[in-house]
């Protein structure tokens, strides 16, 4: 992890395989506020696509 990028919300998802298991308790993660702000608007697009779908829908 590279914090200045991290804290300035440069932050992303890689989805992989079955993520339904663990996307509610990845979501729930405290991050500082910018990355909080990033990872809301991509797990907002995660929740919207189907597991199939999601490797060309969230960049």
């Amino acid at each position: 992890m590279c914090s200045p990028h991290y804290g300035l919300g440069m932050v992303g998802v890689v989805l992989v395989g079955d993520y339904s298991q663990n996307l509610e308790q990845a979501a729930a993660k405290r991050h500082p506020q910018r990355a909080r702000k990033r990872f809301e608007t991509i797990f907002a697009k995660v929740r919207e696509t189907r597991p199939a779908e999601s490797a060309n829908a969230v960049n």
